[in-house]
């Protein structure tokens, strides 16, 4: 079992993610600590802070239904929702590269957020960027809040990575 263990990575330890402030404006710095629960010394490819912002798009779409009965087949569209999730924004920072980490260390981090960020598509000026626009248009996207997560990934070789997630709310 202590094979298994130390082959997959599976009750090694946990990563502990914590912000200094839960919600943020546009521009502002991200700060925060990550910390270690290690089972022993484990070696670890790097360590690592990733945020993002995406957004929820929901689209209405006509579904084609086919049916058949006595030998007849017919069809007919039903309106539907189709729903996506884009990234408005990420980006990630790496804390600590290859190397043997122990249970108990902690590390320090500081991100800015962006000053703004676009929730629309951007088509660009191009005749092609104006059809793309009318296009989006027709199919009446409903475009959700930003959503913003930060997570911690200790990213281990030949092991499942541990990882620590945390919502954050930027106005």
């Amino acid at each position: 079992m202590d094979w298994f263990r130390r082959t997959t990575g599976i009750g090694q330890g946990h990563l502990h993610l914590q912000l200094m402030d839960s919600a943020l404006p546009l521009g502002g710095t991200l700060r925060g600590r990550v910390r270690l629960e290690l089972v022993e010394p484990t070696e670890g490819r790097e360590l690592v802070i990733q945020i993002k912002a995406t957004q929820r798009v929901l689209r209405t779409k006509m579904n084609r239904v086919s049916t058949v009965s006595g030998g007849r087949r017919s069809t007919r569209t039903s309106p539907g929702l189709s729903h996506s999730n884009s990234t408005l924004w990420s980006h990630e920072l790496r804390l600590e590269g290859p190397r043997s980490f122990r249970d108990g260390e902690g590390f320090d981090f500081s991100l800015p957020l962006p000053a703004q960020l676009r929730t629309q598509p951007d088509f660009g000026d191009s005749t092609v960027g104006e059809i793309a626009q009318v296009l989006d248009a027709l199919q009446t996207p409903v475009r959700g809040e930003p959503e913003w997560t930060v997570t911690a990934v200790f990213k281990r070789p030949m092991a499942i990575n541990l990882r620590d997630k945390v919502a954050l709310v930027v106005r």
